[in-house]
């Protein structure tokens, strides 16, 4: 049942609407003479939408109006007047008015249109509130997912970046987006190639690979070696790169192979690893959405819990690693995670972290994980880390969990 908050100066027509409103059941009327108690009781109480007359004393609808907005509330507000001149209605609509509704006629159907519009506006209401938790959620993500990210243009300008690029490049994300192309972090000796990629990659989503290396110059002139995975978001003309600086790997690689064949050996094996994940994340396509798409392509094995501690995303890298496919596994309490997989024990650090409040306490948040092959043998070594997601409003909203195999760097 809805909560409906009438005000209206004439205290007849305020019983007989309240009445009328109610009769179909699925509204609750609350009215007052007086837009300064209509104040309090907004303030006392959550309200799902206001009817307000407007022509009353000392504060008229438009006047109350402007308050309720300027208190930051967006409950869908109708201006239920008898004067129905067009500088009204327009007075009405440019501070905030969801609809305006003329008094007079037939009192049945006028009371029912007024029953309709308060449904509408609150189911509206409803679907933009929702769109934009759904927005804030993958924003919140695309913004923690640990590895530097960022939505490429058609003409190669970088639309969206997350901080870590940020931080991989040195630029701020206000330097970047939607003013640099992506090319300008390119070294000159790897620019001819992945334009030539950019390019193929739009003339046929498969005829350039999906994933790479190339090497990144950043603000203070320094190379990195980056291990990059690119892919076409469906129906659009734009790509989203996902990167992880190997630098040290590369580093690592090289003094082995220098020191020892038998650290060699390790070395081709590590690097046939490198190649397998390459392979999976080739195979990351026909998102279903835009930015669950993107999550999903990720490379790197993840989760995610809403607030309540429900798996909302699954992505394709956890299902290869855990062998439990997402279908089994969305929609569920966290616990299902700790019966379904081996490694991921309760409590999980996405679990642990929303219990906090988002908090983050000392390592509690970082740990390393051991899940058994799914087909039997050493499986997979991950370092864990989880991450607390926000909304617009700087609340809690989530949690992500997210792993990085490790298992090449436990052999060598």
């Amino acid at each position: 049942m809805f909560r409906v908050l009438v005000v209206d100066d004439e205290p007849a027509l305020l019983e007989l609407t309240r009445v009328s409103l109610e009769r179909s059941g699925d509204l609750q009327v609350e009215v007052t003479p007086s837009p300064l108690q209509g104040l309090d009781m907004l303030a006392a109480a959550p309200y799902d939408a206001i009817v307000a007359d407007y022509e009353m004393p000392g504060i008229d609808g438009i006047a109350f109006l402007r308050e309720v907005r300027r208190r930051g509330m967006g409950i869908p507000f109708i201006i239920f007047s008898g004067r129905g001149r067009e500088e009204v209605v327009i007075e009405a609509i440019n501070n905030g008015a969801d609809f305006y509704l003329q008094k007079g006629g037939d009192p049945s159907a006028r009371f029912a249109e007024l029953r309709n519009t308060i449904l509408q506006g609150i189911r509206r209401g409803q679907a933009e509130a929702e769109v934009q938790r759904s927005r804030d959620m993958y924003r919140s993500v695309f913004e923690y997912t640990g590895s530097a990210t960022i939505i490429i243009e058609g003409d190669m300008t970088v639309a969206l970046a997350n901080s870590e690029f940020a931080r991989l490049t040195g630029y701020s994300r206000e330097e970047v987006e939607g003013k640099i192309p992506w090319t300008a972090f390119v070294a000159a000796e790897d620019l001819e190639r992945l334009s030539g990629y950019h390019r193929q990659r739009r003339r046929d989503p498969g005829a350039a690979p999906g994933t790479y290396e190339f090497r990144m110059v950043d603000r203070e002139g320094r190379e990195k070696d980056i291990h990059m995975t690119v892919g076409t978001i469906p129906g659009t003309d734009r790509t989203v790169a996902s990167m992880i600086n190997i630098s040290d790997r590369k580093r690592f690689e090289e003094e082995l192979s220098a020191a020892h064949e038998q650290m060699a050996a390790a070395f081709e094996e590590a690097k046939a690893s490198q190649e397998s994940l390459a392979a999976q994340c080739r195979e990351m396509e026909d998102y279903q959405a835009t930015l669950r798409g993107i999550i999903d392509f990720l490379p790197d094995p993840m989760f995610v819990l809403d607030r309540a501690g429900t798996v909302v995303i699954w992505n394709r890298a956890i299902e290869s690693v855990t062998g439990v496919p997402k279908s089994r596994i969305i929609g569920s309490g966290a616990g299902i995670i700790s019966e379904l997989t081996s490694g991921l024990r309760y409590p999980l650090l996405a679990e642990t972290l929303l219990s906090r409040g988002g908090r983050p306490d000392g390592d509690g948040t970082v740990r390393e994980i051991h899940i058994p092959s799914p087909g039997g043998g050493e499986g997979t070594y991950l370092w864990g880390k989880a991450s607390a997601l926000y909304d617009a409003r700087g609340r809690v909203s989530g949690a992500i969990e997210s792993l990085r195999d490790i298992t090449a760097q436990k052999q060598a």
